[in-house]
């Protein structure tokens, strides 16, 4: 079973995104330590998952890669929605 949180904490006058998930990957094996989370060079942006670890995890990978070689992405350019 996965838990993926997220919420927004403020502290003063910042305010942040908190995100937390568990760590263990399965897929027919157990993983320990393994992100289900990932951030990006661009602040606005970040993706966790939670199911099938076949499917979701070179999912999300895939759209890590996706972002970082696509400059008007990964520099923020292009806007969050058209993401």
């Amino acid at each position: 079973m996965t838990l993926c949180a997220a919420w927004i904490r403020t502290v003063g006058k910042t305010k942040e995104l908190v995100v937390a998930s568990d760590s263990r990957l399965a897929g027919g094996i157990r993983w320990d330590g393994c992100p289900k989370i990932i951030t990006f060079s661009r602040s606005d942006f970040v993706i966790c998952f939670a199911g099938n670890t076949v499917d979701a995890y070179p999912f999300m990978l895939q759209v890590n890669n996706a972002i970082e070689n696509y400059s008007r992405a990964s520099s923020g350019a292009l806007d969050v929605t058209e993401l």
